[in-house]
């Protein structure tokens, strides 16, 4: 069973994964901006911190949060388009590379009409390329 389904379920389990890390650093940081982290220690979510608490953004010191800012926005981004990309890669039914080196099937035949005036003629062309045969 595990054979048969995992390598079905392996692109939904890596977007899960990729999503609860975009949660848990999400989570972090906003626990640690309200302060609920240990201060000691240098994050994210204290630079936040400690940029509000000496009002940053009053004083005009942009430095102290825009780059913390711009990073944890940065990384949310990055695995939002990993994860995306894991979502249409598995929604593709073949490689694109496969794809284009198939072959196509040379008994391509269509059925045309042609009307001019009060004239119709009907039946059968090979349109396809006489350098594939």
């Amino acid at each position: 069973m595990l054979v048969e389904i995992l390598p079905n379920m392996a692109s939904l389990l890596a977007s899960a994964f990729i999503g609860a890390a975009v949660y848990a650093i999400g989570a972090q940081v906003g626990l640690e901006f309200l302060g609920l982290g240990d201060a000691s220690q240098v994050t994210w979510g204290t630079n936040l911190y400690w940029a509000s608490n000496d009002a940053a953004l009053l004083t005009g010191s942009w430095w102290t949060f825009v780059p913390t800012g711009f990073s944890v926005a940065l990384v949310g981004f990055a695995l939002a388009l990993i994860n995306n990309g894991i979502d249409v890669r598995a929604s593709l039914p073949v490689s694109l590379i496969r794809r284009q080196a198939a072959r196509f099937d040379l008994r391509n035949h269509r059925k045309l009409a042609v009307m001019d005036g009060c004239i119709a003629y009907t039946g059968s062309q090979n349109i396809v390329n006489a350098s594939y045969g």
